[in-house]
């Protein structure tokens, strides 16, 4: 049989998406130099300055980035969606605390409990 096709690549779901409800939006963010270099994973939140000393929640990485303490690197971040709270992290690896979850709602993020993929 002739394969009229090639596999460009495939796509794992990773339970990271739980509803098409708010629709998953994505944008460009910059993330400033580290403390040092590490990669921040698919499903990290995203937190910028609040104007007052302090840091509030905006947005969740949409695929995992090397970032550097020598440069800036540019991201691709989810600014709306709706997503699973168990695979949510912070850059530490904690879970997502109730007042990050209330800042994200006011992005248009939503957080549900949902059962990990395997």
């Amino acid at each position: 049989m002739t394969k009229f096709y090639d596999t460009v690549a495939e796509t794992k779901y990773d339970g990271l998406i739980v509803a098409a409800n708010p629709s998953p939006q994505v944008f460009s963010v910059t993330i400033p130099k580290a403390a040092a270099d590490a990669t921040l994973k698919r499903g990290t939140i995203l937190e910028k300055s609040d104007g007052d000393d302090g840091t509030v929640a905006y947005a969740i990485l949409a695929d995992d980035v090397e970032v550097s303490k020598a440069a800036a690197v540019n991201a691709i971040a989810y600014r709306s969606g709706h997503f699973a709270r168990n695979i949510v992290k912070n850059t530490d690896g904690s879970a997502v605390t109730a007042e990050q979850e209330d800042a994200l709602r006011k992005y248009n993020i939503l957080l549900s409990d949902a059962i990990p993929v395997e």
